[in-house]
């Protein structure tokens, strides 16, 4: 097992092996060839430049066209820290290239069919991938997909020792997910995912719900799960566009059942910067031992551009009015509003039907009156 490997220590340490004296030519200007060239340098392998495809990132100084390396393999030695693409590896092989003349990461396929892949990495993938571009930058992780998935073009970046479920009937429209080491993502049955973008740190889970929706259509949508945090989003799960869930270190986000939530929601599980008490210069705002979270019942409606700060227990029934600020503790069957927030009316429930005069269409086990906290 390879679990703890980091890959670009992996490429450094080949690179290292191979490249006898040759000038390194990294494919591809971005945040991982840099930290690579950054890595040799310390090993004062100073004759690096990048290559890249795309003519804005061509400067002729520092970041050429592909086209420097053809034929120059008795020159240059090159490092592919990208996905896969068939059109990177036949250029190389086409201008005199062999396996010892290059280092490309990804492209190290054991077994490829149409619902199945395995690399020499130990990464499996496990059903049709059609519309995923994944690029494994790690070891051990496996990805499964069920039935009738329907996911655009994105890229799914996984790292070490990652679990990735993707239930049956999906539709997903995803910006791109990057998942850390020892990160699992579960995705229901029948979710619909519009152009969200999600991360998930190290030791950290996101579990979505069966008949969800997150997201129409928006700006932001954005999930951010940190280091050893947590997601768990219940079955029937709807959400508008324009939603941001920032969950910080070690605190958790819980969502029940039948939840309704509408455009602009904004979720944060901690402060994000602490704040000193310049007398005893303690930190006030920090807990220790304790997990952070936020915690929101079964057929919860939160209104428009609500903002939702951890600490905050909603009761199953109740409603959060438009624009409101929630942190603490509130009932069932409640409706809340205001900044700060307030209950301002009790014994309520609701209804996705617009216009119905019919208290069932709430269902009948939400249907109920509200009882008070000790507050």
């Amino acid at each position: 097992m390879h679990i703890e490997k980091n890959w670009i220590d992996d490429i450094v340490e080949t690179t290292l092996r191979n490249f006898n004296n040759r000038r390194i030519i990294l494919w591809g200007k971005y945040i991982v060839s840099d930290e690579i060239k950054k890595r040799l340098e310390h090993y004062n392998i100073t004759d690096i430049v990048y290559v890249d495809e795309d003519e804005d990132k061509q400067d002729n100084c520092e970041v050429f066209s592909t086209q420097m390396i053809d034929g120059k393999s008795d020159s240059c030695y090159v490092i592919v820290p990208v996905g896969i693409y068939d059109s990177i590896r036949e250029k190389l092989y086409k201008e005199g290239y062999r396996n010892t003349d290059f280092y490309y990461f990804s492209d190290c396929i054991v077994k490829e069919t149409e619902q199945y892949y395995e690399d020499a990495h130990g990464n499996k993938i496990i059903g049709s991938r059609k519309g995923l571009k994944i690029v494994f930058s790690g070891w051990d992780s496996e990805i499964r997909i069920g039935e009738n998935v329907s996911i655009n073009d994105f890229h799914l970046y996984i790292h070490n020792d990652v679990h990735v479920q993707i239930g049956n009937g999906v539709n997903g429209q995803f910006k791109s997910i990057r998942m850390e080491n020892h990160s699992n993502m579960e995705i229901g049955d029948e979710v619909i995912i519009g152009e969200t973008q999600i991360e998930i740190g190290s030791y950290s889970g996101l579990k979505i719900g069966n008949h969800s929706i997150l997201g129409k259509m928006g700006t932001v949508q954005r999930v951010v799960i940190r280091n050893n945090a947590e997601v768990v989003i219940g079955d029937d799960f709807s959400i508008a566009g324009d939603f941001f869930f920032m969950i910080s270190p070690n605190t958790r986000l819980k969502i029940g059942k039948d939840n309704m939530f509408s455009w602009g929601v904004r979720i944060f599980t901690d402060d994000g910067h602490s704040i000193f008490d310049v007398v005893s210069r303690e930190a006030i705002n920090v807990t220790q031992g304790q997990c952070r979270e936020v915690v929101i019942g079964d057929h919860v409606w939160i209104g428009l551009r609500t903002t939702i700060f951890y600490g905050t227990n909603i009761g199953n029934g109740s409603i959060v009015g438009a624009c409101s600020f929630m942190k603490g503790s509130f009932p069932n069957n409640c409706m809340i509003a205001g900044v700060p927030e307030k209950i301002i009316k009790k014994d309520v429930c609701w209804s996705r039907t617009s216009g119905s005069t019919d208290i069932h269409d709430c269902g009948e086990e939400y249907i109920n009156n509200t009882i008070m906290l000790n507050r």
